[in-house]
């Protein structure tokens, strides 16, 4: 397969070198999108957060969306923290979180109830799944998305019917390698995963 530069350039936003970077991603992702989709137990290192965790829950999403999303609309705290009090103080949603060696909060995920707008059934969102940079060259992104399945999985058990998990990868740079990290967890749906795959049968 030839690539031409001008192409390259465009894929890395002007970069040859970075665009070669990004199109290798591309080809990787597509060595690991048809791995089966396997439920998970609960990880140890994740337990769910409570109100005493929410100034260290906040920090760390303050980071994160100074880092990705802070360049799309400007952040406010107050907001985040609803959705975040959410499962902190048992509204309905939940958050996960690793500690890191001090105790604290290192990485985060933060889900909350959705219904689906042709149905009264709920589904589960991920707003924000959020490792430390000092503590990403760990399994702590893998514990979290299987904490993921793992709520999700249960909500079903509980619930009487099969109750989703929605998320996806939103950003500008990165995004190949975060494609690519959840394609090993999930199933691709359209432009967004969802975990465990629906059925298909007779479509």
């Amino acid at each position: 397969m030839v690539v031409r530069r001008v192409h390259l350039e465009r894929l890395g936003g002007g970069d040859a070198r970075k665009g070669k970077g990004e199109l290798l991603a591309w080809l990787k992702f597509w060595d690991v999108r048809e791995n089966p989709i396997m439920p998970a137990g609960k990880p140890k290192a994740v337990r769910v957060a409570g109100i005493a965790d929410e100034p260290a829950v906040m920090e760390l999403l303050m980071l994160d969306v100074a880092d990705n999303a802070a360049h799309v609309a400007i952040p406010d705290p107050d907001r985040m923290l609803q959705h975040v009090h959410l499962g902190t103080r048992r509204q309905g949603g939940i958050v996960g979180v690793i500690d890191g060696p001090d105790k604290k909060p290192v990485a985060v995920c933060v889900m909350v109830p959705i219904q689906w707008w042709w149905s009264n059934q709920w589904a589960i969102q991920e707003l924000v799944c959020y490792v430390h940079p000092d503590h990403r060259r760990t399994d702590m992104i893998d514990d979290l998305m299987d904490f993921q399945k793992w709520v999700v999985d249960e909500w079903s058990r509980t619930s009487g019917y099969r109750v989703y998990l929605l998320n996806g990868v939103l950003g500008a740079w990165r995004v190949m390698s975060k494609i690519r990290l959840y394609s090993r967890k999930f199933r691709m749906a359209g432009a967004v995963y969802i975990y465990p795959p629906p059925d298909m049968k007779g479509r």
